[in-house]
């Protein structure tokens, strides 16, 4: 069988943000920054850029009431939630605390090796928060 020829791809993703819609675009970023230590790179009226200390992980803010995205896109998400992996959990778990975040589940082991939490964002959003057991 002769062998097929295949070409290239000549596209090279760079860069994938997470885009979210929030009600309040101020006290969604508080939420990050506090929370997750994430930094607005870019901000302004209608959308906010924020990046993870490392700066490999992005979320972006956009108002629920924003004309740059079709408004039939722009609405709860259910079935969706973000997982982001930490290095303490207790510290999350514990600014979670201070700022009276949501708490869905509190932190506990799970069966395949990491300790995990669930919470809301101000926009009603779930995140799934876990760290590697030791």
């Amino acid at each position: 069988m002769p062998a097929v020829k295949t070409r290239p791809s000549k596209v090279l993703t760079t860069r994938m943000i997470a885009n979210l819609f929030s009600n309040n675009l101020h006290q969604s970023k508080v939420f990050y920054e506090k929370l997750l230590d994430f930094k607005a790179e870019f901000e302004s009226s209608w959308y906010i850029n924020l990046k993870s200390q490392d700066g490999f992980l992005e979320i972006g803010l956009f108002p629920k009431n924003t004309d740059i995205i079709p408004s039939n896109y722009v609405q709860s998400t259910p079935g969706i939630n973000l997982a982001f992996v930490v290095n303490d959990l207790n510290e999350v778990y514990e600014r979670a605390l201070t700022m009276n975040a949501t708490i869905v589940l509190k932190p506990e082991g799970e069966f395949y090796g990491q300790r995990r939490m669930l919470i809301e964002d101000p926009n009603g959003l779930l995140l799934d928060i876990s760290s590697r057991i030791s």
